[in-house]
């Protein structure tokens, strides 16, 4: 537990939506680091598929990613017991900490909290992951519900919904229960940026950029992923279930035309894009909402700091 209370910005928002490049325009000018709060940015072997940024572009320094390997799982546990102490370092050292990522269940556990809940088995996580995979969203619902009615007409987002499975299968208790008890694990006064764009603008942006991935090596990175082995220890990967993983192995193994793979990871993306967007607006109180850097945002993130700090 660290006792500082630390001024934060936390940039949000929905894929594609320009998050990486305004925090590297307001870490330049806020005297700031960068860290990220992206589930798939944290993987090493995908930075094009998960469009990492460049190491430290133009002299800036970014913290978490592309640290794990394939067979790992980064989890809002192993994320938020990393995140930590980087913020607290970043803030001794008189800079600005700059938290970005559309990874809910990350910015959520930084300014909330987590509760203690014990490891969840991997044939566990395993067989969950199958059924969100196998069923329809409806269907996966009503499945969860099933287990765990607590969570009826409070949960929709896909990933919150698998956790929640996960955790009464694992624990026999709803996650509603575990999570009662919550502090941060930082004192910190944060300050939130919610990226809006344009829903049919925030579209085209993901299939060009999906198009473009390809262009720029995805399909290699999907493919190396297989050339070794993954652990056998391990049942659950969290690594395949980055968008286009699934889609482009489906295209080497024959089942899909390059064509058809594109464009159901486009999909894909998109309405992962549409639950995002779904999700900061519903989880997020009273942020900023920005669609561009300017002048007018830099002082208004300034006075803000001033005041939440």
């Amino acid at each position: 537990m660290f006792n500082a209370k630390i001024p934060l910005l936390i940039i949000g928002g929905a894929t594609a939506s320009g998050k990486s490049a305004l925090a590297l325009q307001l870490a330049h000018a806020l005297n700031g680091e960068i860290i990220n709060a992206d589930s798939m940015q944290v993987y090493e072997p995908l930075k094009i598929l998960t469009a990492r940024p460049t190491e430290n572009p133009e002299g800036i320094t970014h913290h978490l990613y592309g640290l794990l390997s394939k067979n790992e799982n980064g989890s809002v546990s192993w994320w938020l017991e990393k995140a930590c102490p980087i913020i607290q370092d970043i803030h001794n050292r008189g800079k600005l900490p700059i938290v970005t990522g559309g990874t809910g269940l990350y910015l959520r556990a930084l300014t909330h909290g987590l509760s203690y809940i014990p490891p969840i088995p991997d044939d566990i996580r395993s067989k969950v992951n199958q059924y969100a995979e196998q069923l329809e969203p409806e269907e996966f619902y009503k499945l969860v519900c099933q287990h765990d009615p607590l969570i009826e007409n409070q949960l929709r987002d896909s990933q919150r919904l698998i956790r929640a499975l996960e955790v009464v299968l694992a624990t026999n208790q709803s996650i509603r229960k575990w999570q009662e008890n919550t502090q941060p694990n930082l004192q910190i006064s944060p300050l939130y940026l919610v990226m809006s764009v344009e829903r049919e603008i925030l579209y085209q942006r993901i299939n060009q950029r999906l198009e473009l991935m390809v262009e720029q090596g995805a399909l290699e990175e999907v493919a190396n992923l297989y050339k070794t082995p993954f652990e056998e220890t391990s049942g659950y990967y969290p690594i395949l279930t980055a968008i286009g993983v699934k889609e482009f192995t489906q295209y080497q193994n024959g089942t899909l035309s390059l064509e058809e793979a594109i464009v159901t990871a486009q999909q894909a993306s998109r309405n992962y894009a549409k639950r995002q967007m779904t999700w900061f607006r519903n989880q997020v109180q009273n942020p900023i909402v920005i669609n561009e850097f300017s002048s007018e945002l830099l002082e208004t993130i300034r006075r803000g700091l001033n005041t939440t700090s």
